[in-house]
């Protein structure tokens, strides 16, 4: 019975990802709890939801928890190996370093900084949030306001 409930939560998480809905499945996996049998399956998802929002940190966690339960889960390894990957943490690097320019009111570094990245990877959510941010604080309200439609194109 549990399985099956599972099962389904699982299900429904798959049909929001296509839907561009990630905040939407990973409310539906958070909802999952600890079920041992599917417990890799569904933090794999959650972490590639992370991933996909640009909360790095919180996506690399979970892929290495689903790699304690077991050290060969191919998806997790893969994703790990890619996220550890020198190009994409020196992408990581620069990502938080514009968000260091955000805290300190540099709002042109960061917006050049972002635009830069988004050029190099425009897949995480996070890039089209904070580069509004940016825009927003430059007085561009039309500017921020097409950067989050753009990533409400990603994460409705």
């Amino acid at each position: 019975m549990i399985s099956e409930k599972i099962d389904d939560v699982i299900e429904l998480a798959l049909i929001k990802l296509p839907k561009h809905d990630i905040a939407g499945a990973l409310e539906i996996l958070e909802g999952a709890g600890e079920i041992e049998q599917h417990q890799a399956e569904i933090d794999n998802l959650k972490a590639d939801c992370y991933y996909l929002l640009g909360d790095f940190y919180q996506a690399k966690q979970y892929w290495e928890k689903v790699l304690g339960y077991n050290k060969n889960n191919k998806t997790a390894k893969n994703k790990l190996e890619k996220f550890n990957s020198p190009a994409f943490q020196f992408w990581v690097k620069r990502y938080y370093q514009a968000i260091e320019f955000i805290e300190n009111k540099d709002f042109v570094a960061a917006q050049e900084n972002l635009q830069k990245l988004m050029k190099e990877n425009d897949s995480f959510v996070s890039l089209y949030q904070l580069l509004g941010l940016t825009y927003l604080a430059l007085n561009d309200e039309k500017g921020a306001i097409k950067m989050w439609k753009q990533g409400l194109k990603l994460d409705i």
